[in-house]
């Protein structure tokens, strides 16, 4: 899984995770507004 930073894609991936397990075709993420 990779986590990106929205206001920049052309940056390196903020996060990589490594999961023991497949996931899903449908998965995506959520967008959350900054407090």
């Amino acid at each position: 899984m990779v986590i990106l930073e929205a206001a920049d894609f052309d940056d390196d991936p903020g996060t990589r995770i490594k999961l023991d397990h497949r996931v899903p075709l449908g998965f995506h993420g959520n967008w959350i507004p900054a407090h």
